[in-house]
């Protein structure tokens, strides 16, 4: 969610694997640059996330970012300015939020680490790392699980450690915590690994949170992460119903039109492939390019 974008990374295989069974092997060692890439695909789910109604689901949001500890009350409001800004995909401003936010407290964990996931581009790797290495440095505060995201990401970008990577993301997996932000990242990067059975179990848990907070989450990248993990693992139903929810929240995102197309195909609706088919055309037509039958190119 945090700067929100789209771009996905899937890991190498080694061999072909059913639809209806998700991989229990980790990582192996030359996967570790396409985790990287991974880790540029992940920060993308955030900026998304500001097309929640912030006026509306303010608390809701909110929550999502409470366990952020300084003892400066100035430090505290720039990370708070930094939160809506970045809810609001107001990026650049974010940024500028919490490295104010550091620069009064140099140990503030949260804010550099969501300066971390703001800077997180091929253009800004560097400073990227350099935040992350600060988040890591300072984390020893926060709870146990809030030092498991950290450590991930420190995996992705600095050490490449596919163990660390894979353990971190357990590690997660076991936490209670109520926040879309984490359960998304954590979503993400376990589809990035080929881990879909726990990718599943984290954006169902998600979707469970929404529902308490009577508040959507309205990243594209998290219905079409869900769906690709229910996909591969055999849900057909499953996938059918997030891609759904998914057009509810952005009509006209091609990705999810495509994926609920493919979902269509396999379960035999031919109306309904026709008529998804008919809007990507229209869509197409509007953007200047084509789109192709999903029976003769296959859109994963």
């Amino acid at each position: 969610m945090l700067v929100s974008l789209l771009f996905m990374c899937v890991l190498a295989v080694n061999g072909q694997k059913s639809t209806d069974q998700q991989s229990s092997n980790e990582p192996s060692a030359n996967t570790v640059n396409t985790m990287a890439l991974a880790a540029n695909a992940s920060s993308s789910s955030f900026s998304k996330a500001q097309s929640i109604d912030t006026e509306k689901h303010g608390f809701a949001y909110e929550e999502d970012f409470k366990d952020a500890f300084s003892a400066s009350p100035q430090a505290m409001d720039k990370y708070w300015e930094g939160v809506h800004q970045m809810m609001a995909d107001q990026s650049n401003e974010a940024i500028k939020s919490f490295t104010e936010a550091c620069k009064i407290d140099s140990t503030f964990a949260m804010a550099a680490f969501y300066a971390t996931l703001l800077t997180n581009n091929p253009e800004h790797n560097k400073e990227s790392v350099r935040w992350a290495k600060m988040a890591y440095d300072n984390k020893d505060t926060l709870p146990k699980d809030l030092q498991d995201w950290i450590s991930l990401w420190r995996g992705l970008l600095i050490t490449k450690d596919c163990n660390e990577i894979q353990q971190c993301c357990d590690a997660m997996l076991t936490s209670d915590r109520k926040s879309r932000i984490f359960l998304d990242d954590l979503g993400e990067n376990l589809c990035a690994i080929e881990q879909y059975e726990k990718a599943v179990k984290a954006f169902s848990k998600l979707e469970a949170l929404c529902i308490e907070l009577k508040s959507d989450w309205k990243n594209s990248g998290y219905y079409e992460n869900y769906g690709s993990a229910c996909h591969a693992m055999g849900m057909h139903e499953k996938e059918a119903e997030v891609f759904k929810k998914g057009l509810i929240a952005s009509p006209d995102d091609m990705s999810l039109l495509w994926d609920q197309t493919r979902c269509a195909l396999i379960n035999g609706n031919d109306e309904a492939v026709n008529n998804l088919i008919n809007k990507m055309q229209k869509i197409s037509k509007e953007k200047g390019y084509t789109v192709q039958s999903p029976v003769t190119h296959e859109h994963r």
